[in-house]
């Protein structure tokens, strides 16, 4: 069966269609980047692990993971944050926001 014939080419990718409504006027460019990047990068299912993780969290018992190490040298905050800010790009993951569905 081709595609159009099963009305499938017509299927949008999902996302969060309603976002352009709540935009407040000063945020307006924002909320259009987080659009566009919900319409190119359609929804992805957290992994079963991941889902564990979200699932099991509650107020006393939290179950994000963290991580400490100490640099030996000169490296201000300024110049730490913008080490990662530039690369940020890179890790697609750190951009998805959790959204529940029915």
């Amino acid at each position: 069966m081709h595609l159009s014939s099963a009305g499938l080419d017509k299927i949008e990718p999902r996302g969060f269609p309603n976002i352009e409504a709540k935009c407040f006027a000063s945020n307006r460019q924002v909320h259009a980047k987080i659009l566009q990047d919900n319409l190119t990068n359609p929804c992805v299912r957290l992994s079963a692990t991941d889902a564990a993780f979200l699932y099991s969290e509650t107020a006393s018992g939290p179950m994000h993971i963290s991580s400490v190490f100490v640099v030996a040298g000169e490296l201000t905050y300024e110049r730490f944050f913008q080490h990662f800010a530039q690369r940020m790009h890179l890790l697609p993951t750190y951009k998805r926001k959790i959204a529940m569905v029915p």
